[in-house]
Parts: C-alpha cells; structure tokens; sequence
C-alpha cells in the first residue's frame, strides 16, 4: 500500500508542472482562437491590425537572398522533412532497444497531422491575401500545420533526449535549439506570406501543449511500469 501510495505521489509530481504549463498554453489558444473567429466574422479585434502590420513589415524585409533562406527554412517544418526525420530517429531508437521512445515519437508525429487537419477544418480560416505569396499553399489557414508538426517534432525529440544525455546543461541546449528552430519555421511562413502571425501563434501553442502532455504521459505510464516491475520481483 505504501508503494502504491507513494507512487500516486510521484505521478501527481511528474505531472503537475506540465499540466500547469499546459493549461497555460491551452488557455492562451482557446483565447487566440476566439478572437480569430469573431475578426472572421467581421468583429474589429485588435489581432486583425496585428496581424496586418508584422505581415506587411515581413514582406517590406523581402529580397532574393532572404526568399531563398525563407524556403529552406520553411522546408524543416514540412511533412516530407519531419515524416524523414521521425523515420530516421524512430530506427535509431529501436537500434538502442528504447522501443517506448519509438513509439512516443511515432505518436507524437502523426498525433500533430490529425489534429493539425481537424483544427484547420474546423476553423476554415482563409490564407492571407494582404501580401503577395512567395510559394503556393494549399487549404485553410490556422493554425499553421508547419508550426504546429514542428513543435511536436522537434520539441519531442528534444524532451526524448532528456532520457540519453546525463547533463542538465546539454540537455538545456537541446531543447533551446528545438525552440529555436521552431520559431524559425514559423517566422518563415510570415514572411513567405502564407500565415497570419496569429496562425503561426495557435501553430505552435498547440504543437508545445502535445508534446509536453505526451512526454508528462509516457513518463508517467514508465515509471508506473518499473514501479510494477520492482513490485513483482
């Protein structure tokens, strides 16, 4: 019993901290979204000034060096890149008989695609006209798949790391370059005209939350596991 007890305890630990970031950022989506359906509807909400003037100061930055830059950069959050991505870690991992990490990536990945389809169709906002496009898209528009995937991708590969690197500085490094490329990804589909900032924003609340909930998750069903495992022998 006091095992068990004791266990309740460490999975209420493990969880609280995520949890509470998580409401946080869900909080903030579910804020950001209802403002985007009332600017939809034709209400004057601020965010739609907002996001006019960061869409028109991104493209006054235009010029052939940056487009190009632009592209590549945009290319790390799509879902050729990230489908490869997730493959090549998925065998690294099963390579180092970590089978729990495989799947978590794998659920993680695909987990990101359903509910980054199911949010845009839900929405249905249209893609930017304020600004020329400087790559063809296709589908609705918020939140933004390549920040939303991204965040998933890149942000769980860097909270799996925590459970190969020993110290908290490298494994500090490794989630603030996630972060960093994430918000490049996003800062790229702004300039290249084909998000409002307020699409890439939902992008990435939404892409952070699942990682994090999916982390604190796995975590908690591993530690139950071992708990069961000690308990039996």
């Amino acid at each position: 019993m006091k095992k068990i007890l004791g266990l309740n305890k460490l999975t209420r630990n493990r969880f609280f901290l995520p949890g509470v970031i998580i409401a946080f950022l869900l909080g903030l989506f579910l804020m950001l979204s209802s403002e985007v359906q009332e600017a939809a509807a034709g209400q004057p909400e601020l965010i739609v000034g907002v996001d006019g003037f960061l869409l028109n100061f991104f493209a006054s930055l235009r010029n052939p060096w940056l487009n190009a830059v632009a592209v590549d950069i945009t290319a790390l959050g799509s879902t050729t890149v990230l489908t490869l991505l997730t493959t090549v870690f998925v065998l690294f991992m099963l390579m180092l008989k970590r089978k729990e990490l495989a799947i978590h990536l794998i659920v993680a990945s695909t987990g990101a695609g359903l509910i980054s389809k199911t949010m845009k169709a839900f929405f249905g906002r249209d893609r930017p006209t304020i600004v020329e496009k400087l790559v063809f898209v296709q589908g609705h528009s918020y939140p933004s798949g390549h920040s939303l995937a991204s965040a998933a991708v890149y942000l769980t590969l860097a909270l799996l790391s925590y459970e190969l690197l020993q110290k908290t500085a490298h494994k500090g490094l490794v989630f603030l370059v996630a972060a960093f490329i994430v918000v490049l990804i996003g800062l790229s589909r702004i300039y290249l005209g084909v998000h409002y900032p307020t699409d890439v924003a939902g992008g990435i609340l939404v892409g952070t939350s699942w990682a994090l909930g999916l982390t604190a998750l796995n975590s908690t069903l591993q530690t139950r596991k071992k708990t069961r495992v000690g308990a039996s022998k």
